[in-house]
């Protein structure tokens, strides 16, 4: 009888069109999970009550190394297929969200396919990355940003990323130079933070010049230029500069910014925003910087007076 509702829940499930069976955000949109799920626990219910004799049976064996119920693993490895093949989390996240067990669940994660590992990719490459920087200033990402104006006036701004805290800083630059790159430098970096040990900026101009790598040289730090073929070597910059570009043409268009000092004072306030927004890490990059979350005018969280 046990045999006889899984076999009736496959055929039902077989019979649905192709489209019951597709995947979406919220999991698995198909009527096979409750078919062959309501199966399983019939079997198993019926397997612990019934007595230990041998029955004639056509449903598939579970794969070898795994144990418990070969009813349960029938009705898995069923559903699986008939679902076209989802990976374990898929195939758990589906009988989740129907609500079945968490012996279920767990079966479901270790289930076993020859199929699938017959098909599956082999991935030859062996994965490795560069040692990431550690102490603040190890590794500074710079690149050129363009700002809009509320006029629609166009400004070049120069982005700095520290590799290590993500402390982010942008200056407003009068041109597109190397003299002007390296004055926005020494104008508002490196007076407080210090000359970092490494560079890394993409190939433009201003940077491949002979007068930066002369100017990086004569403060002592290397400088990287990421290559036409890799452009993900400098994308913490290219994400940062992205990031404040979205949150200054917000300021710029709450305060009408058109002037060189107006322009200045929104890319500040965009950069204590970001600096002080708390990342991944648990902290924000001035936490990591100054040791401690500055404080801001008219902030709620700092009821300290001055003695």
């Amino acid at each position: 009888m046990v045999d006889g509702l899984i076999s009736q829940a496959c055929s039902e499930s077989r019979k649905l069109d192709a489209k019951t069976f597709a995947l979406d955000d919220g999991g698995f949109s198909c009527l096979a999970v409750n078919s062959v799920l309501a199966a399983s626990s019939s079997s198993s219910d019926s397997s612990s009550d019934s007595s230990s004799t041998s029955s004639e049976s056509e449903e598939p064996e579970a794969t070898s190394g795994q144990l418990g119920d070969p009813a349960l693993w029938s009705a898995l490895m069923r559903c699986h297929k008939s679902l076209g093949h989802p990976t374990n989390q898929q195939l758990a996240r589906a009988l989740r969200f129907r609500g079945v067990g968490k012996q279920v669940i767990a079966a479901a994660k270790n289930l076993k396919c020859d199929i699938c590992l017959e098909q599956s990719r082999k991935d030859i490459r062996r994965r490795g990355q560069l040692p990431k920087a550690r102490n603040f200033g190890d590794v500074v990402h710079l690149d050129l940003i363009q700002l809009e104006a509320a006029d629609n006036k166009k400004v070049w701004a120069l982005n700095v990323v520290d590799r290590a805290s993500r402390f982010h800083h942008v200056g407003i630059l009068h041109d597109k130079s190397t003299l002007a790159v390296t004055n926005a430098l020494d104008r508002f970096w490196l007076p407080w933070a210090g000359v970092p040990g490494q560079f890394v900026t993409d190939l433009g101009p201003e940077f491949r010049s002979d007068e930066f790598v002369a100017w990086c040289e004569g403060h002592g730090a290397k400088v990287w230029h990421a290559s036409v073929e890799a452009p993900w070597q400098n994308g913490l910059a290219e994400r940062a500069g992205a990031i404040f570009k979205g949150i200054f043409r917000k300021v710029v268009s709450d305060h009408q910014c058109s002037t060189a000092v107006e322009l200045d004072f929104a890319a500040a306030t965009t950069c204590v925003a970001m600096n002080d927004r708390i990342n991944e890490s648990g902290y924000s990059p001035s936490q990591w910087v100054i040791g401690r979350c500055p404080r801001r005018a008219g902030s709620l969280l700092n009821n300290r007076v001055a003695d």
